[in-house]
């Protein structure tokens, strides 16, 4: 299968806000995956949840290879605090 490739430029600050969204939903994702009794909700749940964890990551070394600095990795919290 091959997978489609799609390039979406966004600005630094917007790429960190969607960086900062999906770590937000990850951890939400996480808590239903553990709250949810059907197997196979639980599944789909978590194919969802390695997806999104995928997306974070390429998103996160897209923005490392940009400033040449080291900042937070899939699945770590932002030290930021948005509210």
């Amino acid at each position: 299968m091959n997978a489609m490739q799609i390039e979406l430029r966004l600005s630094r600050e917007d790429a960190q806000l969607l960086c900062d969204l999906l770590r937000q939903r990850i951890r939400e994702m996480d808590i239903e995956i553990n709250r949810t009794d059907s197997l196979e909700f639980k599944s789909d749940l978590r194919r969802i949840d390695r997806s999104l964890e995928r997306v974070l990551g390429q998103l996160s070394a897209a923005l490392e290879l940009d400033d040449g600095s080291v900042g937070p990795h899939a699945g770590e919290p932002s030290n930021e605090s948005h509210q």
